[in-house]
């Protein structure tokens, strides 16, 4: 209980609220306002216990939420039962202790059973009719919502067609106004598809169902648009043509040409000088190639410079309307006719059928058009760009334009080329004229050429006549150098050169080509003071003027081909070499062949020494070329080359052998002579001297072998005159005199030859002097022809060379000792020993001659002897001895006539031949 009184009542307003609510039963009286009131029905039947006023329920409802909001229903629900235990604990009791109560309850519920019976057959059947009436009431509205909801769905679904169909009217309308305004846009081949699209919607929607005359005209209008457009797209390709693309095509070919020239080129020289690399690559070679700037390479490209989207667009539209074969046929009449225009003046149509007047009218129109290097430079400029745009067209477009013909830029190129090429080689003949003009003219077809190959063009034609060029300028070169040369061997002196000045020295042993071991001898020279500096070099000026000449032409034929020409490489070396060659063989060879016609020994003589010189130079040469091109080379002048020094060594022998057989006509010795000379014959004398200064000093530079084989041969022709001379020359009577004299004169020629030859070491080596005399020009002589040997070498040599000269002297001085031996015997007993090269025949007819004079002598000794006999008689004089060695003594007591003879002995001179030496020595006798 305590606990009750302290636990608060949460449901106290609640319970409040319920017992202050009236609840009455469901009578009859009540019926009308059932639906007024709310009825609490027992779970477990359908009877209703209680009918609450919905205003009581009002006032549950708030307190009710309260309970439900602060989660305490279950509390509620508890103290409400409690609530009635305690409220209505004793009410059963108290009822059933009232028995009016209860007969009352029995009635009510009687009643009450009743009431609840009728109530529910009358409610049972008006609500069937109520719900019977709601229900057709209900079913009509249905049908009636149904009917309207079917027609508001037909009407729905028109509308929804209607719509459908405005909008692909609406649609088609757009396609073709967007037509309209892609064709006026010149996007072709977007107008194209949206007509087909147009005509795509058309023909599914509308051709069939509907009759829609608007979308008629504007289905009917899709083949003009077709048309039009086709018609457009051709005429963008006009336009593409006419919007002075020949200027353009200009500018890209300057452009390109540039690049190649200005930019590549120099690259590639700068690079190929870098890697060290041989000068057998050239530009535009894989090589060159594969070393490119990237970026130079891009700019290069052709879609730097041609905008081609309109032949994209013709060919997607020909493409998509089926008609490509009309678009080539067209484009083909359009590129034909503007290509015409472009290589005018040339005409690519009609230049093989037309006839001959019309050729002759075209090609002077054509030479009028080609008068300068500008004017072909501009013409071919137009036609690279022509050639870039047609490969980069065909490629791009993939030949569809060409219907497949993958070779139409070779064949017009082909074309072209076969008229032009002649026009190029006509100028070449006709304007190139000197060596700056030839060579821009290379360097222009050069880069041609170059580009012409990187576009897979067949350049053999026009390569012809890039070597063709190379022909005339190597011409050029050769016509320049024998004008010079010309000069040069006209002006030449033809004596040794002297060089004074030291620098001038150092570089002519630079520029010219030395025997071997030269080089080392005469850069010793070097070392002299500047003041005391004078050198005699063996060659003429002529030498060192024509090796500048020959290493300039070298160098400008060799930097002619370092570039370009990187084909046919065995033929560009043939000609550089056949130029070198002709150079050598028709100019120096040719002319040096007409000067040895000089009679001039001194003249000679350094003929001779050049051309020894130049053989030295074109075997350089050949050496060089063989290094250079890496190919064994020998140049044929050469072989020409050493025929004409043979020549010159034969022409120089003859004229010296002409003056010495001049010589010998003016010799008369008398044989009839009783009187023996201690001293040579002047004329003798002359003719030494005349040997040792000939080849002392006129012959003196010649190399050491042509000399010595001169000084041979001079003296065994020489020593066989005077042996002719002794044998078939003479008288049939000589005495032992003349013998004797013939004896003094030879020893005197004999001697001469130590003097030729040098003999001291100091002249083998003759260090270079400071005067201008011969020997340092003899000392480089000796010493470049016996490099290789040693002193005591050489002057073995030299001593070889004295005696094996004198030994042509043994077969006269054996005929000589034979007339003085005065008889036979000594030759029969040893002939082989003393006299192997007398023959027994001239011996004995020598010995008759000898004899005959003796017998003569004889016979005059013995008149003289009986006229002295008579005058001793008369005179007391003694008598004279009729010896040999007696004969050669002349007497003091001589009559007049012997002084006489006497006389006429010492000089052997004629009026006639002092004429003759006074002519042959300059000097008065």
């Amino acid at each position: 209980m305590d606990e009750d009184k302290t636990t608060p009542i949460v449901s106290k307003e609640l319970q409040a609220v319920l017992f202050s609510t009236e609840y009455n039963s469901n009578s009859d009286e009540d019926n009308t306002n059932a639906n007024k009131k709310i009825s609490i029905r027992d779970p477990n039947s359908s009877i209703n216990i209680l009918d609450v006023d919905p205003q009581s329920i009002d006032k549950w409802v708030p307190l009710l939420r309260k309970h439900i909001d602060k989660n305490e229903m279950k509390d509620v629900i508890l103290e409400l039962r409690k609530s009635i235990k305690d409220n209505f604990q004793d009410m059963d009791l108290h009822l059933l202790q009232n028995s009016a109560m209860n007969e009352q309850l029995m009635n009510s519920i009687h009643n009450l059973a009743l009431i609840q019976n009728n109530l529910q057959n009358a409610q049972y059947e008006a609500k069937l009719l109520a719900l019977q009436d709601e229900l057709t009431t209900t079913t009509n509205k249905v049908v009636l919502q149904k009917k309207n909801f079917i027609s508001n769905k037909k009407n729905n679904t028109k509308i929804n067609e209607c719509l459908v169909l405005i909008t692909k009217c609406l649609q088609i309308l757009e396609l073709s106004n967007n037509c309209h305004q892609l064709i006026s846009s010149q996007q072709f081949y977007r107008a194209l598809q949206s007509l087909d699209t147009l005509d795509s919607i058309y023909t599914q929607d509308f051709k069939k169902e509907f009759n829609f005359q608007f979308l008629k005209q504007i289905h009917a209008s899709i083949p003009l648009f077709k048309e039009i457009i086709k018609n457009e797209s051709i005429n963008l390709i006009k336009k593409f043509f006419n919007s002075n693309l020949d200027k353009n095509l200009h500018n890209v070919g300057k452009n390109l040409y540039a690049i190649y020239g200005e930019e590549l080129l120099p690259d590639w020289i700068e690079l190929r000088g870098k890697l060290k690399l041989p000068v057998s690559l050239k530009f535009n070679s894989p090589v060159e190639i594969s070393l490119r700037d990237n970026e130079k390479v891009k700019a290069i490209s052709p879609i730097n410079w041609f905008n081609i989207e309109s032949f994209h667009d013709a060919i997607l539209i020909f493409t998509t309307l089926n008609e490509m074969e009309y678009l080539s046929q067209e484009f083909e009449k359009v590129y034909i006719f503007w290509k015409n225009k472009l290589v005018y003046p040339l005409d690519l149509k009609h230049s093989a059928s037309s006839n001959s007047g019309n050729k002759g009218q075209q090609s002077t129109l054509v030479n009028n058009a080609f008068t300068t290097l500008d004017d072909i430079q501009n013409y071919f400029w137009k036609i690279l760009g022509l050639l870039v745009f047609d490969r980069f067209l065909q490629k791009e477009t993939d030949y569809i334009l060409t219907a497949n013909a993958f070779s139409s830029t070779d064949d017009f190129w082909a074309s072209f080329i076969k008229l032009y090429n002649p026009i190029l080689v006509d100028f070449i003949k006709k304007k190139l004229k000197d060596e700056e003009s030839v060579i821009k003219f290379k360097d222009f077809l050069g880069l041609v050429l170059s580009i012409c190959d990187y576009l897979k063009l067949n350049i053999k034609q026009l390569y012809e006549t890039y070597i063709f060029l190379y022909k005339i300028f190597c011409k050029l070169q050769i016509t320049m150098f024998d004008q010079e040369f010309t000069s040069l061997l006209n002006d030449d002196d033809f004596m040794p050169l002297t060089v004074k000045d030291k620098p001038l020295y150092s570089k002519i042993l630079k520029i010219c080509w030395l025997k071997e071991g030269d080089e080392e001898t005469l850069a010793t020279n070097i070392n002299i003071n500047n003041d005391d500096f004078l050198v005699t070099l063996p060659f003429s000026p002529l030498y060192p003027m024509t090796c500048t000449l020959l290493r300039k032409i070298n160098a400008k034929l060799e930097n002619f081909i370092q570039n370009f020409y990187q084909y046919e490489t065995n033929r560009i070396i043939n000609i550089f070499i056949s130029a070198i060659d002709n150079i050598f063989n028709k100019h120096i060879n040719l002319k040096f062949q007409q000067k040895l016609n000089s009679t001039s020994r001194e003249e000679l003589a350094q003929i001779l020494i050049n051309l020894d010189y130049f053989l030295v130079a074109t075997e350089n040469f050949s050496k060089n070329l063989s290094k250079t091109f890496d190919a064994e080379i020998q140049l044929t002048a050469e072989h020409k080359v050493k025929k004409t020094k043979a020549l010159a060594e034969t022409k120089l022998t003859e004229l010296i052998d002409s003056k010495v057989a001049d010589l010998m006509e003016i010799i008369e010795l008398d044989w009839h002579v009783t009187t023996v000379r201690t001293e040579p014959d002047l004329i003798i004398r002359d003719i030494a001297q005349y040997l040792e200064m000939m080849f002392t000093s006129t012959l003196v530079n010649l190399p050491y072998d042509i000399k010595t084989l001169l000084i041979f041969r001079e003296f065994d022709t020489l020593t066989n005159r005077f042996l002719s001379l002794l044998i078939n020359g003479t008288p049939s009577t000589i005495t032992p005199q003349s013998v004797l004299n013939f004896q003094t004169d030879m020893k005197f020629l004999e001697n001469v030859i130590p003097n030729i030859f040098p003999q001291q070491q100091d002249e083998l080596l003759a260090p270079a002097a400071s005067s201008p005399s011969p020997s340092l020009s003899c000392a480089l002589s000796r010493t470049t022809s016996m490099m290789s040997m040693t002193i005591a070498d050489s002057s073995a040599m030299i001593e070889s060379n004295v005696r094996s000269l004198k030994s042509t002297f043994d077969e006269l001085n054996q005929h000589i000792n034979l007339l003085k031996s005065g008889s036979l015997d000594q030759y029969k007993s040893s002939r082989m020993k003393l006299y192997p090269r007398v023959k027994p025949d001239v011996a004995n007819m020598l010995i008759n001659k000898l004899s005959t004079y003796q017998e003569m002598i004889r016979q005059q000794q013995k008149q003289k002897e009986m006229q002295r006999q008579q005058q001793l008689s008369n005179r007391n004089n003694n008598n004279g001895n009729g010896s040999i060695s007696a004969a050669t003594i002349v007497s003091n007591t001589g009559n007049n006539n012997n002084d006489a003879s006497v006389e006429d002995t010492l000089s052997i001179l004629t009026s006639a031949n002092r004429q003759k030496i006074s002519n042959f020595f300059n000097r008065k006798f």
